[in-house]
Formats: structure tokens, C-alpha cells, sequence
């Protein structure tokens, strides 16, 4: 209970009471005057202008240049390493053509950094350095938002530390406030029990007024003191996130970070691992298609041998066959020579004949030109024509 004397402590860690004049001495308190109204319009400004002006001076600090942020590329390349090397595997298997590997693989050996460049950019080496590369940018930019995050930590226990002192020279203005209108109530209260005379009446209003306007001035007080409770615990609880995500990226680079380089590095194992497999399933897959085929070539061997051991040399099928076209053309023969003696003998009687109507024709023609030289008076002609139809004769 609190009385006209003795006041509880605003200081949490204490616990004993103390007199209304220690607690005014502990902390350098103006007591109102009521006799004054410009007391009761001051009265615990100061603590509450030194807190406002820690808070405004302390706000300006909260509020720095937004610091490097992640960008989404620099995100999507942790969790995209593996579509990054996949890219690769398909750009290495990727064939140029002759042409174009040749002029690059050319420009490669005169040194054109470009080509150059291009060649060691598609190796895992350079892929996993590329992302080793981007988690070290990434840790950087997580180490600098933990320095500020713990800038800001340690500014909000400073703030919290400075307005402490502020906020229970506050608290203590409220009770021996609180005290004092207690005391002055009780003035009141007691020429309310003298003679109402006007003077007393007036005095009394008077007072009540003043008693008004402070009581509204503690009102106010205790409004703002448990804003500035709240603000501080307010504080308080950044400070406590802020410390839960200083823990976070103190894990991320300090752990996470040796996990995803492994991570990258198991990767491209993996996929060297994979590429070793498949090559030993093709070398495999080849050596049992190689014993397969030598297996078929025995077998078409060794068919194609049997069957010139049973077939080989001339047959007594092939010597029937020049046997029978022997004498299919034997009888070819014969039947030709006697076609063509059969077309002598033709031949002779036609031309027989021919020679036989020719020597009658050419005597007609004789006969008729002697007769018409005869006509003609050329004895000799006639002569010559009788000596040759008797030749003619004798020939026939």
C-alpha cells in the first residue's frame, strides 16, 4: 500500500520501499508545485524528452543503405547445378561439323582466347569452380548481411541499455507523482471539512481544477511510459530474431557452405562415376556382340567348308550336263549337214532350171535378132545364127 511517505520502488531488482524524499533524491525528481501550472505542464518532461530524443536520434541509425541483396540467378545456381551439367554433358556430346571442328581446333593452336575460352568453359573442372565461385559470392553476401544483422543487434541492446535509466526516472516521476496528487487530494479533502465560506469555496474549486489538470498529466504519463515498455520490448524482440538469423547465416556459411561445395563435387562424380559405367556397358555390350559375331562367322565358316568338301571339284551332275549338251549337239550337227545337203541338192535342181531357161531365152533373142539382120540384108548374120542353134544343139 502506498502512503502520503512511502513509496514502491520502480527499480524491478529491488525490492524494499522507500520514503517519498529518497525516492525524489534517487532520482533527481522535480516535484510539482500546485501553486505553479507551468510545473504541472513540465512536470516529467525531462525523462521523457530524453528518451524521445534517443529514440529519434537511434531511428535514423536503424535506417541504413539497403545492403548487397541475393538475386534469384545466384539462388538458382545451388539448386540448378545438376541441370549445369547436364548442359554440359549435351554440349560436349554435341558433334560440330568437320569443318567447324577443324577451324576451331585450329584457332584453338594459334591461341584465340575465344575458342580457348570455350573449350575449358564446357570441363567440369570449370563448371564446379563456376559454382564453387558463386557460393563463395553468395557466403560473402550472407557475412555481410550477418555484420549488419549484428550492427543491428547490438544497437537495439544499446537503445534498450541508454532509455532504461530514462524509463525508471519515468516510472518513479509517475509514483511520487501519483504521491503528491494523493497528498494534494487529501488538502482538498480537508477544507472541504472547514466552514464553506466564498473564499474557501473558490479555494476549493480552484484546486480540484489543478488536481484535474494533473491527475489528466499522470494519465498521460503512464500512457507514454507503457509506450516506451513497449517500444523497448519491442527492441527486444528484433534483437531476438535478428540474433536467430545471425545464427542462420552463421550455419549457412559455416556449414551449409563445406556441405554444398560437397554436394557440387559429389555431383560431377556422380555423372564421371555415370559416363565410366556407360562406357564399360559399350565396351561390354561390344565384346559380346564381337564373341556373338565371330561365333556366327565359325558357323557360316564352317557351313560354307562342308559344303565344298561334299560339293567340290567337278560333280556328275556338271559332267551329265556337257554330256547331254555334247549330244544334243552332236545331233545338231548331224541334223545341220543334212539340212544342207538338202539345200545343195535344192539349190542345183533351182539353178538347173534357171541355167536352162536362160540358154532358152538367150536362143530366142539370137534366133530374132539374125531374122530381122537377115531382113535387114546381112547374109553373114544368118549364116552365124544357123552355126549356132546346130552348137547349141550338139551342147544340149
Amino acid at each position: 500500500m502506498k502512503n502520503k511517505n512511502n513509496a514502491i520502488v520502480p527499480n524491478e531488482q529491488e525490492n524494499n520501499i522507500m520514503s517519498l524524499e529518497q525516492l525524489t533524491a534517487k532520482y533527481n525528481i522535480e516535484r510539482v508545485d500546485f501553486d505553479d501550472p507551468g510545473s504541472i505542464i513540465t512536470y516529467g518532461n525531462k525523462p521523457k524528452d530524453d528518451i524521445s530524443n534517443i529514440l529519434i536520434s537511434t531511428s535514423k541509425m536503424n535506417i541504413k543503405e539497403a545492403e548487397k541483396k541475393l538475386d534469384d540467378t545466384m539462388v538458382t545456381k545451388i539448386h540448378s547445378f545438376d541441370r549445369e551439367l547436364d548442359e554440359r554433358d549435351k554440349k560436349a556430346a554435341k558433334k560440330d561439323l568437320p569443318i567447324v571442328a577443324g577451324a576451331k581446333n585450329f584457332l584453338t593452336k594459334l591461341g584465340v582466347k575465344k575458342f580457348e575460352n570455350e573449350k575449358k568453359a564446357n570441363t567440369y573442372q570449370a563448371r564446379y569452380q563456376e559454382y564453387c565461385d558463386n557460393i563463395e559470392e553468395v557466403c560473402k553476401i550472407v557475412d555481410e548481411q550477418m555484420q549488419s544483422s549484428i550492427a543491428n543487434i547490438n544497437l537495439r541492446r544499446n537503445i534498450v541499455l541508454e532509455i532504461n535509466p530514462y524509463i525508471e526516472q519515468l516510472e518513479a516521476y509517475i509514483t511520487v507523482g501519483e504521491m503528491d496528487y494523493d497528498n494534494y487530494i487529501n488538502e482538498i479533502n480537508n477544507l472541504k471539512q472547514q466552514e464553506q465560506t466564498e473564499d474557501v469555496q473558490y479555494e476549493i474549486q480552484y484546486r480540484s481544477q489543478l488536481a484535474e489538470v494533473f491527475n489528466d498529466k499522470l494519465d498521460k504519463m503512464r500512457k507514454v511510459l507503457s509506450a516506451y515498455k513497449q517500444q523497448k520490448q519491442v527492441y527486444r524482440m528484433q534483437q531476438n530474431n535478428e540474433t536467430i538469423i545471425v545464427l542462420q547465416q552463421i550455419s549457412y556459411i559455416q556449414d551449409q557452405k563445406p556441405i554444398l561445395i560437397a554436394q557440387g563435387s559429389g555431383m560431377i562424380f556422380n555423372r564421371m562415376q555415370e559416363a565410366l559405367a556407360k562406357d564399360l556397358k559399350v565396351l561390354n555390350d561390344a565384346t559380346n556382340q564381337a564373341y556373338q559375331n565371330n561365333a556366327q562367322d565359325l558357323v557360316q565358316n564352317t557351313q560354307t567348308i562342308v559344303d565344298l568338301a561334299v560339293n567340290g571339284g567337278l560333280t556328275s551332275e556338271s559332267l551329265q550336263v556337257l554330256q547331254n549338251a555334247i549330244k544334243q549337239g552332236d545331233q545338231i550337227l548331224v541334223d545341220g549337214r543334212k539340212r544342207l545337203q538338202d539345200r545343195i541338192e535344192s539349190d542345183k535342181k533351182v539353178l538347173k532350171n534357171i541355167t536352162e531357161e536362160l540358154e532358152k531365152y538367150n536362143d530366142s533373142l539370137e534366133h530374132l535378132d539374125g531374122i530381122i539382120q537377115g531382113i535387114n540384108g546381112d547374109k553373114s548374120a544368118v549364116k552365124k545364127l544357123g552355126k549356132r542353134n546346130g552348137l547349141n544343139r550338139f551342147q544340149n
